[in-house]
């Protein structure tokens, strides 16, 4: 899937591109960003860990069987732990309740679930170069806003290491800048679209890419 995400953004711009990229999707922009001659720069919004290879709690579990619980879960869970504004929550869950309900329509969000990346996604972040922006909703609970501090400063094989509340961590990434929005949750870009658009372009002047 990697491969396949790099051989269609290869395909459709065809030149150096900055990647931005929210929760889930994050990992896998990580992953191809590594070639920094084509992704000179690499936005993320909340990013997600991904899991472990080896999670086999997770291989196991079945989406198909947990499908009609999660949808009725759904507008709860959009409503406490995606958007602060209600209006959003209802919208989206009223969409995709309705598309979700129709025939065979667990098997496309069985394939998206189980596509989640599984390896650590800190590791590619540890190795990016180029410039990276972290952005975050300040009314995010998972992951919270506590969190931010293992992206800024990931381990690194050649760090010294400190004790922080008990966890080894390596000094900040230089090349990280961070950026926090207050009225959001999980999703700052359709929140507050306009503050963090204004923040990826100020950015990116500032390092010369636009």
């Amino acid at each position: 899937m990697i491969e396949a995400l790099d051989v269609f953004l290869a395909r459709a711009v065809g030149e150096p591109c900055v990647l931005l990229a929210a929760e889930d999707a994050a990992p896998w922009c990580m992953a191809i960003a590594r070639d920094a001659a084509r992704f000179p720069a690499l936005a993320v919004v909340c990013p997600t860990q991904a899991r472990p290879a080896d999670d086999a709690a997770f291989a196991q579990w079945s989406v198909r069987a947990h499908y009609e619980t999660m949808l009725d879960s759904l507008p709860e869970w959009l409503a406490s732990e995606v958007y602060l504004d209600a209006s959003l929550a209802e919208a989206e869950a009223a969409t995709t309740v309705a598309r979700a309900s129709r025939p065979l329509a667990e098997y496309p969000f069985a394939s998206w679930l189980s596509g989640s990346l599984r390896r650590d996604a800190r590791l590619d972040w540890l190795a990016l170069e180029q410039p990276l922006l972290l952005m975050w909703g300040e009314a995010c609970l998972r992951p919270g806003l506590d969190e931010a501090e293992r992206w800024l400063m990931p381990l690194r094989p050649d760090a010294p290491l400190m004790m922080i509340r008990g966890e080894a961590v390596g000094v900040q990434k230089a090349n990280v800048r961070y950026k926090s929005f207050a009225g959001a949750r999980l999703r700052p870009h359709v929140e507050q679209a306009v503050a963090v658009a204004g923040a990826v372009l100020t950015w990116l002047g500032a390092q010369g890419v636009a």
